[in-house]
């Protein structure tokens, strides 16, 4: 558990100035613990995703799920009132994921009613 950017006690730690680069992740999610065979997932702040092979995934191939919401902000929220952002996905190669699922894709944001700030995606490959 961690403190978040608000000051609050999170249920999860946030990943912080995080870089994940030059892997191949792949065969992944056929044997998923729960119900969901996504290959990765992750609350980045300030992060580099970049140079990753993600292959051969039974659901989504890598999912960024979004961070809290500023005390006191009203959805629709402002790109101000979201606490995590800085994201740089680039130069990744995403295929042959949802090989066992339809509704899913080889990189996913998931963001329910948050959304995402200052998230920029370049150069991806997907097939």
């Amino acid at each position: 558990c961690s403190i978040d950017a608000l000051g609050d006690l999170c249920s999860h730690a946030q990943i912080r100035r995080f870089y994940f680069g030059h892997n191949q992740l792949y065969e992944l999610g056929f044997r998923p613990f729960g119900d969901d065979g996504t290959g990765g997932a992750v609350v980045g702040n300030e992060m580099v995703f970049e140079n990753n092979l993600v292959r051969n995934v039974a659901h989504n191939g890598f999912q960024f799920i979004p961070g809290p919401a500023k005390r006191g902000a009203v959805y629709p929220y402002a790109s101000s009132d979201l606490v995590i952002g800085a994201v740089l996905i680039k130069d990744n190669i995403f295929e042959w994921a949802c090989l066992l699922e339809s509704d899913c894709g080889g990189l996913k944001h998931w963001a329910g009613d948050l959304g995402f700030r200052d998230h920029l995606l370049i150069g991806n490959v997907y097939r």
